[in-house]
């Protein structure tokens, strides 16, 4: 039978029960709850030596989505240095340096990595904390970015160039394979100190600018006794980073070098010239001359030096008095590009008189990539020279047109030399010749031979002289005079002719009046050694 007392000990123990089941519910909460609020994941890796033996589920989706292939020490810190700048290079030697807590360097991330040791392997644990917990839409869109970003990796890491990322203090944080390359070539290693890793500065970079792109040349030195490579540099600058891509461009600086030893050569050559040379290139500037332009032209050499584009060079010779001064400059200064036209052509060509009296030729010619050339040329004793045998040829013409007998010379080809007036009068040209229907440097050759005139002479011969006979004389070299001839024209003029030979194998044919032969023969003979003579100088 219960007693009140078993009923109150009863009552008492269940109570008590009741009251500690309830405790136990507020202070532990449930498997649920606690899964909802744990934001924490982790990737793991454990090695062996320099080897990656293992890694769990997450650790598995951190290597694929970095495409790491090669799983060991190197490669897995090649992706997480980037992110926690001070983890060795090289695994801990010794178990006193470990655990070792990393925190990332990720703006607003608490990431950390621990590097633990597990017997004889080491083990490494990356804790990552997410903003919040992710959606299946926020899920897709990471497989999507990490998709984008395995390509970029690619393509940034199979670059044929070195690209790299540097702090603003010049610190290289990453570079690419080929920058790693390049490294090993110039002989040169990534180092690690309680700062992080270093990566050489193969470059010689200038400061930070204040531009956010800026491009500029830098060379590196291979080992000792190779070669020395050149690169153009884009940097690319951000708020905390820089990144630079540099392009291989040893084949535009060695053009380059062959291009100035070129010039070199070219100025030690033009500088013996007595010409003036001013070449331009496709802009229009001063790009070479020679000394004899600053001798003709009495500009001076800073001034060349400086680079002066056409107009200006055309606008100091004119205040210089040397250039002739056109009637309307304006006019002449805005037809520049009719004159560089004409130049390209090779066909600008002028004469100028200048105010010293001097006589210049000036002469534009093409030069090659769209340059032109202009050539000085100083003809002042070129111009006198041919004044003074303009003159001398015509002073000499006006004595031989004294003669009232026809007189001719004729060279060692037989070319019709020189003629007097009487000459012309008793053969006389054909009409369209001696009115000038036809030039000079047009003639037939035979209207000027030798045989061509003796054919003419026979055609006016009324009794028949042996004609081949004297034809046989002139051309043969016999004696210095050859014995005269009589004939009678079919005007009833009765003529001798006379045959002289001359210097440099010229004949003198000299048309006479019976008897008066002699002193006309020796006369005729003195001006035409005269003239032959002016006419070799």
């Amino acid at each position: 039978m219960i007693t009140l007392a078993d009923i109150v000990i009863i009552g008492t123990t269940s109570l008590a029960t009741s009251a500690l089941a309830y405790l136990a519910m507020r202070r532990a909460p449930s498997a649920t709850t606690a899964a909802v609020n744990s934001t924490e994941t982790c990737a793991v890796f454990l090695f062996d030596g320099e080897v990656l033996i293992d890694t769990n589920q997450e650790g598995e989706v951190f290597l694929t989505s970095f495409g790491v292939a090669n799983r060991n020490w190197t490669t897995v810190y090649q992706v997480l240095s980037l992110r926690f700048p001070t983890m060795p290079i090289h695994q801990p030697d010794t178990p006193v340096l470990l655990p070792m807590i990393l925190e990332s360097q990720d703006a607003g991330s608490t990431s950390r990595l621990y590097i633990e040791q597990a017997g004889e392997r080491i083990r490494l644990r990356l804790k990552e904390t997410p903003i919040a917990p992710r959606s299946v839409t926020d899920l897709y869109r990471q497989r999507g970015w990490e998709g984008q970003l395995s390509r970029l990796r690619n393509a940034v890491n199979n670059a044929p160039y070195p690209i790299w990322q540097t702090t603003t203090n010049g610190r290289i944080l990453w570079a690419n394979t080929a920058y790693q390359n390049l490294m090993e070539a110039c002989d040169q290693n990534i180092t690690q100190d309680a700062q992080g890793v270093h990566y050489p500065n193969l470059f010689q970079l200038p400061g930070r600018g204040c531009l956010q792109r800026d491009r500029y040349r830098a060379c590196v030195a291979l080992a000792p006794g190779q070669e020395t490579l050149w690169y153009e540099i884009n940097a690319v600058r951000s708020e905390l980073h820089t990144m630079h891509y540099a392009t291989d461009i040893n084949a535009i600086v060695q053009s380059e070098k062959t291009q100035r030893e070129f010039v070199q050569t070219l100025t030690k050559t033009f500088a013996q010239l007595s010409i003036g040379l001013a070449v331009f290139d496709r802009k229009r500037e001063l790009t070479l001359f020679n000394p004899a332009l600053t001798d003709l032209t009495g500009l001076a050499p800073a001034f060349l030096a400086s680079k002066p584009s056409l107009r200006s060079l055309f606008d100091a010779l004119r205040d210089a008095q040397m250039m002739p001064e056109p009637r309307d400059y304006q006019s002449w200064h805005e037809n520049l590009d009719a004159l560089t036209d004409a130049a390209l052509d090779g066909r600008y060509t002028e004469t100028w008189n200048l105010p010293t009296g001097q006589m210049y030729r000036i002469s534009g010619r093409p030069h090659p990539d769209g340059a032109i050339v202009f050539l000085f040329e100083d003809i002042s004793a070129e111009m006198s020279l041919n004044r003074r045998f303009r003159a001398d040829m015509q002073l000499n013409q006006s004595v031989l047109d004294q003669y009232t007998h026809p007189i001719a010379v004729f060279s060692a080809n037989g070319t019709l030399h020189l003629k007097n007036a009487a000459y012309d009068a008793q053969w006389p040209m054909p009409d369209d010749i001696r009115d000038g229907a036809i030039q000079i440097d047009q003639r037939p050759e035979q209207i000027t031979d030798l045989m061509h005139n003796i054919s003419r002479w026979q055609k006016h011969d009324a009794n028949g002289i042996d004609w081949h006979a004297l034809t046989a004389q002139v051309a043969e070299i016999g004696p210095e005079v050859l014995s005269g001839c009589h004939v009678t024209l079919d005007d009833g003029t009765p003529r001798s002719i006379w045959v002289r030979k001359l210097p440099d194998g010229a004949t003198l044919i000299c048309f006479g009046i019976n008897g008066s032969h002699a002193q006309l023969v020796k006369s005729a003979q003195r001006q035409a050694i005269g003239e032959t003579a002016s006419c070799s100088d």
